[in-house]
This record gives structure tokens, sequence and C-alpha cells, in this order.
């Protein structure tokens, strides 16, 4: 979808909004296409294009989509529920890199919805770091932990990588 097309399917007023909230997303400095692999991440050759492919799939989510959702109760969880006819519907994806540093990559996920009238809503993020101390685990109920990271304890066997944290965001 590029930038006219995007502006044709909201509307004018919409248009304004949508073209404000993704120039804000962008606002966060040039992003840095095909930055050279840290230090840390050429220790070999085979190491450095490892990294350099793995950089390379994430950026490459970046694009337009055509999204569907496919919404089903399949649980009535109070007695005396009827679970609600499924229910299909869609939009548009817009996903940009918010920044690229090499061994962090942040990417927006911009949803593309409305009848006539179409409308941005900001939809969630994905933060992408190589190596991180920690990581947030989900432990039950609604709680998270912080704990060592998986790749610290598997580096001793060579393994590398990155790891991605998502964040759900309805609102900027």
């Amino acid at each position: 979808m590029t930038m006219s097309n995007f502006k044709s399917c909201l509307g004018p007023a919409a248009a304004v909004a949508g073209a404000l909230l993704i120039s804000a997303c962008a606002a966060t400095g040039p992003v840095a296409q095909g930055a050279a692999a840290p230090a840390y991440a050429t220790d070999t050759t085979a190491e450095a294009q490892k990294f350099e492919q793995d950089r390379q799939a994430i950026l490459a989510m970046a694009g337009n989509y055509r999204v569907s959702f496919d919404f089903r109760e399949t649980v009535a969880l109070a007695d005396g529920y009827e679970l609600k006819e499924p229910k299909l519907s869609g939009g548009d994806e817009v996903v940009r890199v918010l920044e690229d540093r090499g061994d962090f990559i942040s990417m927006q996920h911009i949803l593309v919805v409305g009848g006539d009238e179409k409308f941005p809503v900001k939809h969630w993020r994905q933060d992408w770091v190589y190596e991180p101390e920690s990581v947030l685990v989900f432990v039950g109920g609604n709680a998270w932990e912080s704990a060592r990271s998986a790749h610290r304890n598997a580096k001793a066997s060579g393994r590398k990588s990155f790891i991605r944290s998502m964040t759900r965001r309805a609102t900027a």
C-alpha cells in the first residue's frame, strides 16, 4: 500500500490523522538499513553471516498486508451464556521499522480498519533484541517474571540469536 493508496482509503480527515500517526511512529530517527553487525557478532565469519541473515529476515517483515480476523467463541464460561455467531472481519496492516540499531530492531504494526470511513489503529509493536540479558516469562494467571535469557545459558554451545518481545498497544 503506497502512501497515496493509504490516504485514498481513509478519507480527508482520517488521512491527516493517519499521516501524523505514521510520521510520529517513524520520527524516532533514521533507519539504518543494512547496519553493520556489532563487534560481538563478528567473532567468526559464519557467526556474522547468521547474525545478518537473522536481521534481514526480521527487517523483511516490514510492508503492507491485507489481514483477516476470525472471531470465534469456543467456550461458554458462565452458566446460561450462549456463544455468539462467528464473525469474520479484516483490514490492511502496515508494518514499519521504527528503529534499527543493528542489535535492536523495533517494528510498529498499524491497522487501517473501518467501513466507508477508514481509520488507523496503532495495533502492536515488536522489539527484537540480540542476546538480551533477561526476558519476561509468563508464570501463570496474570503474572510475569524477569528471568535470565535462555541464550545466556546456551552461549557455551555457541548458539546466538535475536529474541523477540511483543507488546500490544491499543493507544499511542
